[in-house]
């Protein structure tokens, strides 16, 4: 390439306001449009990165023109031609240099009609170099598997990265010079092409096999056409684009019959099962990971994931795909915040790399999906979600919102999710665990809420002395009578007193030796005011034999419903189902939603255990049902139920999803309206027109389009 240009080849200017410049090099990146009154009519859709001999002037190398549709393309010294053909003027940066974190002439914030500058307009890291070979580049670069081959113009080619805000590296190579970087608006990514060989995997329709996947938790038979298990991202495209219906599974353990087929091909991820990589405070695994395989590991690392859901045999992709939270969110939080990155085939086969921060709603309210078939608009709801520690309730949706949330919580209806990066704690704790039984409900929700506050202060004075309660179940006295019924409390050796209305589980984290004493103490006194020290049962660290026992008490509680449910239907009525809510609430409004349930199933005569996670304000109440009746009646409690759930600043869907479960999916409506159900199937409309993935998840079957 020459270092300078002959007359007659001189940009282009069009009559439509294109700009064209077949000798354009460097997409234009960092600079402030001042006044851009035609910019809006460029559409130059230029994909290299070029390289200018010394003589040009790369001393003023990047500029950044992001209007609504075009990206911007030309060469280092033609930056007069912006000025003569596009009526603006363009203020130049400084060249970016090792260790930039921003460019100071940027516009950060600013937008006009016609120009978006909040975030793409920002370098993350600049690094300069002097290389006599392009192979170094390589680890100034981000990986091979966020970079893309693209043609220079005169025969190289060169890796590109394809974050929407990626790295710039300004590099000199063999007396050339050139940039890398990409200027893609932030509201838009690009797809690529699945990888492993193109096969079509092997499909079984053994009955017995079919039956083993026949249903999921909730308990309520279904029938599967064929069962695959993919084991690469090209066969799971294969199955995508052959099949009329597919439905993705995990572990099934879904309460929501969200994992139940209803005569879709069943695609199981239980042979992504590698853990790739655990570094200080990130590990990178594949979906079909057990959280006990993945919590052994980190153990082995000394590592810690916090936020995964009590039953241990749940993959790990089941909990991205329903934003699934466990017993301590009330210091965690759930799924959603430690996802850091996901890779995830879509229906069409196209596969998207999503990092946590790189794509953002435009101010508008969609992204753009660049995919093989050509650009997908995908809008993003605009009803509000309620604010409550744990939220499994159909499509994320906030402005300005990361497009990896809206992946997390879909509940498979919108892509299958392979590949993840969570983010872990770097020290595993030590715990200790405290069966607390109340004679009194008063009394416990008062010794709950001290805990609470006790816990707020210590996180916010880093105080290692302090009580750092992560977690506090609540079992009530018909939970406990259905326990000592089952001789669960035989079995643990885990005892209480016959009058007692509510047990508590709590779960104390503790740091090191000196300031776990004084913790303890802490505890201590907190007990020796509220309940007789005699009643209280301690799992201190280190004793495995005594925690499991506590824990097995609480698993043994939804277990024993279970069984129940399972002899009525087997007995009774093959009608008989799993009833149960999934409701939350702000915590200083629980007692008022306790109150409602109660109302609510006294009033229908129905027999029910409550149980679940009172320090997030998530109860789960379950109905013992004797008859069908009792099951239809159940049902409106728990609609009612609902409407209150919302009155009271929460949401009747906390944890489990919605999946095929028709009581939830009417939840869903109830909480955002037809409005927002519609907003819902326009996403769903956008990125599987075919409705092909999941077909009756959160959405009723009727409601799909023909």
């Amino acid at each position: 390439m020459g270092s300078g240009k002959r007359a007659a080849e001189q940009p282009q200017h069009h009559e439509d306001g294109r700009f064209e410049d077949q000798d354009a090099q460097v997409r234009l990146r960092h600079g402030r449009v001042v006044d851009s009154s035609n910019v809006a009519e460029w559409d130059h859709e230029a994909k290299y990165i070029g390289f200018t001999e010394p003589s040009c002037s790369v001393h003023q190398p990047d500029l950044n023109l992001v209007a609504d549709n075009p990206r911007l393309v030309a060469r280092h010294a033609d930056a007069r031609i912006l000025h003569q053909h596009a009526g603006s003027h363009v203020e130049l940066p400084a060249v970016p240099r090792a260790g930039d974190d921003a460019l100071a002439e940027c516009a950060f914030g600013e937008r006009s009609p016609l120009v978006q500058a909040k975030r793409v307009e920002r370098v993350v890291r600049a690094v300069d170099v002097e290389e006599r070979d392009p192979a170094p580049i390589d680890r100034h670069l981000p990986p091979p598997s966020r970079r893309e081959l693209v043609h220079t113009g005169d025969g190289d080619e060169v890796p590109r990265p394809i974050a929407p805000i990626a790295d710039i590296v300004d590099v000199h190579i063999a007396g050339r010079h050139g940039v890398y970087y990409n200027a893609m608006p932030n509201h838009r990514i690009e797809a690529r092409t699945p990888r492993g060989a193109p096969h079509a995997p092997v499909q079984i329709t053994d009955p017995d096999r079919l039956r083993s996947v026949g249903e999921d938790a909730a308990h309520v038979a279904g029938s599967a056409s064929a069962l695959v298990a993919p084991s690469t991202e090209a066969e799971i495209a294969h199955v995508l684009k052959s099949s009329a219906a597919v439905l993705p599974i995990g572990a099934q353990s879904s309460l929501t019959g969200g994992a139940t087929p209803r005569g879709d091909v069943v695609l199981s991820t239980s042979r992504f099962n590698r853990i790739v990589e655990i570094g200080a405070d990130r590990v990178r695994v594949q979906a079909g990971v057990t959280l006990a395989d993945l919590d052994a590991a980190l153990a082995g690392a000394g590592r810690y994931y916090p936020p995964a859901p009590t039953f241990t045999g749940a993959f790990v992709g089941g909990t991205v795909a329903t934003n699934a939270a466990g017993a301590a969110t009330f210091k965690y939080g759930a799924t959603r915040g430690w996802v850091e990155a996901i890779t995830i085939v879509l229906p069409t086969g196209d596969v998207l790399d999503i990092d946590r921060g790189s794509v953002h709603a435009h101010a508008d309210g969609y992204f753009e999906l660049i995919l093989g078939s050509g650009i997908v608009r995908v809008p993003v709801p605009r009803y509000r979600m309620p604010d409550v520690p744990k939220l499994s309730a159909g499509y994320f949706a906030a402005p300005g919102m990361d497009l990896i949330d809206l992946f997390i919580g879909a509940e498979g209806t919108l892509g299958v999710i392979v590949d993840i990066t969570l983010r872990v704690e770097a020290r595993r704790p030590a715990w200790c665990l405290f069966f607390v039984p109340f004679a009194d409900r008063r009394a416990a929700f008062a010794f709950v809420r001290t805990l609470r506050e006790a816990a707020e202060e210590t996180w916010r004075s880093h105080d290692p002395g302090g009580l750092d309660v992560s977690a506090i179940e609540h079992m009530d006295a018909r939970c406990l009578a259905l326990a000592r019924a089952d001789g669960v409390d035989r079995r643990t050796g885990v005892t209480w007193p016959d009058r007692t209305a509510i047990a508590l589980l709590i779960t104390l984290e503790l740091s090191s030796s000196i300031a776990s004493e004084r913790a303890f103490e802490e505890m201590g006194r907190a007990l020796d005011e509220a309940v007789r020290a005699d009643d209280v049962q301690i799992a201190m660290p280190g004793d495995r034999a005594r925690m499991a026992q506590l824990l097995a008490l609480r698993e043994e509680v939804p277990a024993s419903v279970n069984s129940r449910i399972g002899r009525a239907k087997r007995d009774v009525d093959g009608r008989i189902e799993k009833t149960a809510g999934d409701m939350i609430v702000p915590f200083d409004r629980l007692e008022e939603l306790l109150a409602c349930y109660e109302r609510e199933f006294e009033a229908r005569s129905l027999d029910v255990a409550v149980w679940g996670h009172i320090s997030d304000g998530n109860l789960h109440p379950n109905v013992l049902a004797r008859s069908f009746a009792d099951v239809e009646s159940g049902r409106a409690a728990i609609l009612a139920v609902g409407r209150d759930a919302i009155r009271l600043g929460g949401s009747p869907l906390a944890e489990h999803g919605v999946g095929r479960n028709r009581v939830k999916q009417q939840l869903l409506e109830m909480l955002y309206g037809r409005a927002g159900i519609e907003e819902m199937r326009a996403v769903k409309r956008a990125l599987d027109p075919g409705w092909k993935l999941a077909p009756g998840v959160l959405f009723p079957p009727g409601s799909m389009p023909p």
